[in-house]
């Protein structure tokens, strides 16, 4: 998905926040907070997964930012291996000798 993302850092964290509150809130309110964030994904185009792990760091990060802060750096580290790993260009491939041809 190389396509450009229609959103900008204050509605991803609002809306991120807001979700989170309404979470935290809720008893009968559930699918009204899952059609919204719906909605914010439809209108969007972030993907869902994503958005959801970003909601758990600001939840964390609403109880401890030392902790927030552990997984975000965790996150940037790993996220470009994964990100290497997943287009097909794993750190073995990097280290790798070219293979010797072989004359007859």
């Amino acid at each position: 998905m190389d396509e450009e993302l229609d959103i900008d850092h204050d509605t991803l964290i609002n809306r991120a926040a807001q979700h989170n509150r309404e979470d935290a809130d809720r008893v009968s309110s559930a699918a009204e907070t899952r059609a919204d964030i719906g909605q914010f994904i439809d209108e969007t185009g972030f993907n869902k997964k994503a958005y959801s792990v970003l909601r758990q760091i600001m939840k964390v990060g609403d109880k401890s930012t030392d902790k927030a802060m552990d997984v975000i750096r965790s996150l940037e580290l790993g996220l470009p291996m994964v990100k290497a790993h997943i287009a097909g260009q794993s750190e073995m491939e990097f280290d790798e000798p070219a293979p010797l041809e072989v004359v007859q």
